[in-house]
């Protein structure tokens, strides 16, 4: 949701099956992608200039957060996916010149 039209995302999550809405919220959010169990979120955060710039995983149950991955560049944006067979993680670093993609285990 973007929350008093600034083009910064914020992350709510509700648990559908139990009608519940968990009380984390994540600013500054671009994409996420759950993990291989429904309590481990994979999200890219954004930097001042609302540049993608690292990708962080928290666990939904106990809030803690950790970050997995950060591109400096500048120039450089990160894309957060999974592959079909939901298997793994991809995460994709690309600027107008060259890509680069890691792929990690969900």
């Amino acid at each position: 949701m973007d929350i008093g039209n600034t083009e910064r995302q914020t992350l709510g999550i509700r648990n559908i099956a139990k009608n519940y809405y968990s009380p984390i919220r994540i600013d500054n959010i671009c994409q996420a992608e759950f993990g291989a169990s429904s309590n481990i979120l994979f999200y890219t955060s954004t930097d001042e200039a609302n540049r993608p710039c690292s990708v962080k995983m928290v666990d939904l149950e106990t809030n803690n957060t950790s970050t997995i991955f950060t591109d400096d560049n500048p120039t450089h944006y990160l894309d957060l996916g999974i592959t079909k067979d939901k298997k793994y993680l991809v995460i994709a670093s690309n600027t107008k010149e060259d890509s680069e993609i890691w792929i990690l285990p969900r």
